[in-house]
C-alpha cells in the first residue's frame, strides 16, 4: 500500500507545521515588547495582527491556488525560500541584553 506512507507523511507534516505555527505566534507576541518602544507597542501589535489576518485569510488562499495552478511544486519551493528568509531576518534582530536591576541602575549613573 504505497498510499499509506504518503498519508502518514502528510499527517506528520501537518502536525509539525501546526506546532511551528503555535510556536511562532507565541514568540511574536513575546518578542514584540522587546523590539518596539513602549509608546508604539499598541500600534505595532495592531499592525502585526492585521498583517497576519490579511495574509492568512485574504491573500494566502487565492495565491496558493494560483501557484498550484502554475506548478504543483512552486508553492512548496516558495514557502521554503520564505522560511529561510524569515530565519535570516529573525537572526538579525538585535535584542537588548537583559541584566539585573541593580546592575542596570548602577551602570546608568
Amino acid at each position: 500500500m504505497p498510499g499509506v506512507a504518503a498519508v502518514l507523511a502528510l499527517a506528520c507534516l501537518a502536525f509539525f507545521l501546526g506546532s511551528a505555527e503555535v510556536l511562532r505566534d507565541n514568540t511574536a507576541q513575546t518578542l514584540l515588547p522587546r523590539v518596539v518602544a513602549r509608546d508604539q507597542l499598541e500600534d505595532a501589535n495592531g499592525f502585526l495582527w492585521a498583517t497576519e489576518q490579511v495574509a492568512g485569510q485574504f491573500l494566502g488562499p487565492p495565491l496558493a491556488g494560483l501557484l498550484i495552478a502554475v506548478a504543483v511544486a512552486l508553492p512548496f519551493g516558495l514557502n521554503a525560500a520564505m522560511l529561510a528568509r524569515s530565519v535570516a531576518l529573525a537572526a538579525a534582530i538585535g535584542l537588548p541584553r537583559r541584566c539585573r536591576r541593580h546592575r542596570c541602575d548602577s551602570a546608568r549613573r
